[in-house]
């Protein structure tokens, strides 16, 4: 009886445990969303708006390549929009200072170690998540 009962509540625990990983997957799935979504929207923008990004530029680059990576942002002839010119665009936009490449300034955030603090990625979705935001960029620009 005993092996019965322990059984059932081994059962139970793993239901609520896939249960959870599920609603945890959605709500990531969510994030991203609304982090492309905004992007896109700033990416819309003009420089002469006046917006300024007040996070670093490698916070920028990270942000812009993990929209650049889902290949949803098309040029008028609807071929992806390049990394090189999305990076342009955006700090154009948000009025930062270029990277002279950008490709090594991800590659450096990819391999960075003992990091503190989490990557900002990881913020803008804790910010829609736990926060509740629907714009997670609203504490990044001004």
């Amino acid at each position: 009886m005993e092996n019965v009962i322990q059984s059932r509540f081994i059962e139970r625990e793993e239901n609520l445990e896939t249960a959870n990983q599920t609603d945890e997957t959605e709500n990531l799935r969510r994030a991203r969303r609304a982090v492309e979504h905004h992007f896109c929207l700033l990416m819309s923008r003009s420089p002469a708006d006046g917006l300024h990004w007040k996070s670093t530029a490698s916070d920028l680059i990270e942000v812009t390549h993990m929209v650049w990576e889902a290949r949803f942002m098309l040029d008028e002839q609807a071929r992806p929009l390049t990394f090189k010119y999305m990076v342009r665009r955006i700090f154009a936009i948000l009025h930062v200072p270029e990277p002279g490449n950008p490709y090594v300034v991800m590659n450096n955030i990819k391999h960075r170690k003992n990091a503190l603090g989490l990557p900002i990625t990881v913020r803008m979705q804790l910010l829609v998540t736990r926060q509740g935001r629907d714009n997670p960029f609203e504490p990044f620009v001004d």
